[in-house]
């Protein structure tokens, strides 16, 4: 074992020292940081810890272990579209929808009372099913 005060005076650390230094497995070392969860450089093949950025990274897990306050939420998969309420922005809601299915869309539609409407109907148009729409449209244009 080496003399740990001496390795607390050293500025980078070797996977065995910051293994000691967190009194965990080296092995478990390797895992953080292959889930990218330690800092860590690699340096001809063999991998380095800044003791500073080790020790920043305890302090703030400790505080975020004990936080009293929610963590915000990422805006990273957050997309809000905002123009007049037309058909164009419809089809681009709802095209962005079905390609980024793990995107969050907020809509602002800033229009006329007629494209209102026209968005209205054109949910309820995208909630019924295609057969019962395909069957009162064929119905309306042979009356």
């Amino acid at each position: 074992m080496q003399d740990f005060a001496a390795m607390l005076k050293k500025e980078m650390l070797n996977t065995k020292e910051v293994a000691e230094y967190l009194n965990i497995n080296e092995k478990q070392v390797y895992r953080l940081i292959k889930e990218r969860k330690i800092p860590a450089t690699r340096i001809t093949g063999k991998w380095l810890f800044p003791k500073r950025l080790i020790d920043e990274w305890i302090m703030t897990s400790a505080r975020e272990s004990i936080s009293i306050f929610p963590k915000r939420r990422s805006l990273d998969h957050q997309v809000v579209i905002a123009g007049s309420d037309d058909i164009a922005l419809a089809l681009l809601t709802k095209k962005a929808s079905i390609q980024h299915p793990n995107y969050t869309v907020s809509i602002s539609n800033v229009g006329s009372l007629g494209d209102l409407l026209l968005s209205i109907m054109e949910i309820v148009m995208s909630l019924l099913p295609i057969s019962w729409i395909r069957r009162q449209v064929s119905t309306t244009f042979l009356l």
